[in-house]
């Protein structure tokens, strides 16, 4: 096992600060400063001067590495000295889950320094020789220290997932179509469009229909802001609106959101080929990955260029699966609700189930599929204790629109039928209120740390790792029965989709994981055969969750977008 910890060269306007990862390596100025290393057979930690790095990589046998940061020095190592280790172990993920487990105090950080005293790196750097040696020694005794620390308690599942994370990164073998990248970055936008950017000339353009702007607080400064994200309730009510000229200002305001798709087509250029897939091990409280380095593949809108623009190398094929309707599954195995689990089991559609036996009541043979449309965001939102009037504003947001008897009924409805939900909520109500966290089916907790009572609601103060706040704050965050179900409910898919995932990597090139989805790339004449593979892992429940009906739906394809 190998431990290193590159020193590189930087400026104030050439630095990590200012460039992402990938770019920052691939930049004509970057330069190694030189590695320090320790292996077993090596009485102490050494520096390796830069003339001697590669050098000592091909002298090596095949090992494991471990990095604190391995996304850096895994991409040092792989683009510039073209080695990789059989795995990687990083001391910033260990770090990370033992916060997330509760091992760590709640405000902890991950950093070297939050371990030990790191130094002036600034000082080392620009003194160069013996004092950068001995910096970069101390940072490796340290990196040592936390490894020796969780390495026993850290299940050898989580392992392999921090891995996966990391040779995603640091082993790119995916393309970017950059003449398609580039058509989206010289896209004119509308005038009206580009004018309605500026959040006072849409609040203008609202307040002449006679529409107040609804605001909200902003988790980053804490003050009030307008409640202008896609995702926000009101722009949600905005693109319902029974005036033309509102649902209009609605989509222009949307198309000038779309210069993020410009932006980001940018980044997707910097970064350049092989392109590589930066998510962040563990990045939400429920265990789920997060975008990094401003390239988050996570949330590419489905029908947009960038899908589209991230494809195969030639001679390659992405074989892309992802799991079927898996939170409602999940939920009802977890809840044994045997109303809701006999669909599954039957083989049944569950908004088409809903539509015939809540919104329509009807034989299911006829169900339309505007029927099936409207029923599925009542199936998909009442689950997680949504009340009439959020499950309104929800369905609005998927372009369905109900009249608040619909979404009263509908709520009703879904409370009557799978009746063991609410029951659920309450167990989960309970098992916090006792023990501050809850124990998923995997053995995986989620905790509540900092419990208090603001009135009749209790809250928790979310970990500084997954806080939204400005660096350093934590979130107070409203504890209620549909959140606590809402996520055990994402946890649990993703250890079941992980699970399933991490079945396939040993063999098969894992490139992205998002969510209910998994996508290989794999060489033409073996496609077909990494397509029944995934198949059948995507519809295979873990050990652990006996009884889970899972099934997967899965394609082969020349780029994300799905299409030829």
């Amino acid at each position: 096992m190998l431990f290193l910890d590159f020193e590189t060269h930087y400026t104030d306007e050439y630095s990590l600060g200012k460039l992402e990862t990938w770019p920052y390596i691939r930049d004509s100025r970057f330069a190694c400063l030189g590695m320090a290393a320790w292996t077993p057979r090596m009485d102490a930690v050494d520096y390796i001067p830069p003339e001697r790095v590669q050098e000592f990589f091909d002298a090596l046998p095949p090992m494991d590495a471990v990095a604190h940061n391995a996304v850096f020095d895994g991409a040092v190592a792989s683009h510039h000295y073209k080695w990789t280790p059989a795995y990687w172990y990083d001391t910033k993920l260990m770090a990370r889950y033992a916060i997330s487990q509760g091992w760590l105090p709640p405000d902890h950080g991950t950093s070297i320094a939050d371990f030990g005293n790191k130094g002036d790196t600034r000082a080392a750097v620009d003194a160069g020789g013996q004092e950068l040696a001995d910096y970069a020694a101390w940072d490796v005794l340290i990196m040592m220290d936390i490894f020796r620390r969780f390495r026993p308690y850290i299940p050898s599942f989580e392992l392999d997932l921090m891995n996966l994370h990391i040779k995603m990164t640091t082993e790119p073998i995916l393309n970017i179509d950059r003449e398609l990248l580039m058509q989206v970055v010289a896209e004119e936008k509308h005038p009206m469009a580009v004018a309605l950017r500026k959040n006072d000339k849409f609040v203008a353009a609202l307040r002449h229909y006679g529409i107040e702007p609804a605001t909200k607080t902003s988790p980053r400064t804490g003050k009030p802001t307008w409640a202008f994200a896609k995702t926000d309730t009101f722009m949600k009510e905005l693109s319902q609106h029974p005036h033309p000229a509102v649902r209009k200002l609605h989509e222009l305001r949307t198309e000038a959101g779309s210069n993020i798709v410009q932006t980001r087509a940018k980044r997707f250029l910097d970064v350049g080929n092989p392109f590589p897939v930066p998510l962040l091990y563990y990045g939400a409280h429920t265990g789920r990955s997060s975008g990094m380095q401003k390239l988050n593949l996570q949330n590419l809108n489905r029908k947009g260029p960038l899908r589209q623009a991230v494809k195969a190398p030639p001679g390659y094929k992405l074989v892309i699966t992802d799991l079927s309707q898996i939170e409602v599954r999940v939920l009802a195995w977890l809840a044994e609700d045997p109303t809701l689990l006999q669909i599954f089991i039957d083989g049944r559609d569950p908004y088409i189930a809903f539509a015939a036996d809540v919104m329509y009541r009807k034989d299911p043979g006829d169900v339309t599929n505007e029927e099936r449309r409207v029923s599925k965001p009542p199936v998909l939102a009442c689950g997680f204790g949504q009340g009439w009037r959020g499950l309104k504003a929800y369905a609005a947001g998927m372009g369905v629109i109900l009249t608040d008897a619909q979404a009263e009924h509908a709520v009703n409805g879904y409370r009557s039928l799978y009746r063991r939900v609410p029951v659920y909520w309450d167990r989960l109500m309970d098992a916090v209120r006792r023990d501050q966290s809850l124990t998923l089916p995997s053995g995986r907790k989620l905790i509540y740390p900092d419990m208090f009572r603001k009135g009749r609601d209790i809250y928790y103060k979310r970990p500084t790792i997954f806080s939204k706040q400005r660096k350093g704050v934590r979130d107070d965050i409203k504890i209620w029965p549909g959140l606590l179900c809402e996520n055990v409910v994402q946890a649990t898919a993703r250890d079941v989709v992980m699970w399933q995932t991490s079945q396939l990597w040993p063999r098969w090139k894992v490139v992205l994981s998002i969510h209910d989805e998994a996508i290989l790339c794999v060489p033409e004449d073996r496609a077909e055969q990494a397509l029944a593979e995934m198949l059948e892992a995507f519809g295979t429940a873990p050990p652990w969750a006996g009884g889970l009906p899972v099934a997967g739906e899965g394609g082969i394809y020349n780029n994300y977008g799905k299409t030829e």
